[in-house]
């Protein structure tokens, strides 16, 4: 009986149970620059999935700056002193304020927007109010499972953490989008 497992041993081509190649180690999850870049390249793939995904919170700012930069445009002076020189030139007709207003009335075009790109602006605003949580929260549980290293499948479990977290993420993307809106007015 003893040489007959010898025998099986020595013939393992079938043997499920052996150790060696495709056999992995249990691997330090200890968060360190290296196991970062590790993960990063393991992952590449799945994060540019989900990069993609996230384009729709990006796409209404993409399409406001092409109505800033492409649209209807009208001139304005940009210096401070072209309404008074303006107004001395037409009243007294000295020709020192002919020539300063000639210097000064270097002028720059500014966005002119019309009723129907005020209204494009506000929906696009409205989208991104009622989407920004929702899909923040969609992010951050495929990341979190990428990170924990669980089976991750990025649409389906994007749609799952929405569904799970819908009201607490919408209420709580209200508050991160109305300050993220007042800490640029207030930049602006």
């Amino acid at each position: 009986m003893n040489g007959s497992n010898e025998k099986k041993k020595k013939f393992k081509l079938f043997d499920v149970n052996r150790d060696g190649k495709g056999v992995y180690e249990v691997e330090s999850r200890k968060p360190t620059l290296g196991f970062f870049f590790k993960l990063f390249f393991r992952k590449f793939s799945q994060l540019l999935k989900l990069n993609l995904m996230m384009l729709f919170i990006v796409l209404p700012i993409l399409i406001f700056i092409g109505i800033y930069f492409l649209g209807n445009k009208t001139p304005t002076a940009t210096a401070v002193t072209f309404a008074p020189l303006y107004g001395i030139s037409n009243v007294a007709g000295i020709p020192g304020a002919t020539n300063l207003l000639d210097l000064s009335s270097i002028q720059m075009e500014i966005p002119a927007f019309t009723p129907a790109t005020n209204i494009t602006i506000i929906c696009l605003f409205l989208f991104m109010a009622i989407t920004w949580g929702w899909q923040n929260v969609g992010s951050a549980y495929v990341l979190r499972g990428l990170f924990r290293g669980d089976a991750v499948f990025v649409f389906s479990d994007y749609i799952y953490g929405v569904k799970r977290n819908l009201k607490q993420s919408f209420f709580l993307g209200l508050i991160d989008f109305a300050c993220t809106a007042m800490l640029i007015i207030d930049f602006m």
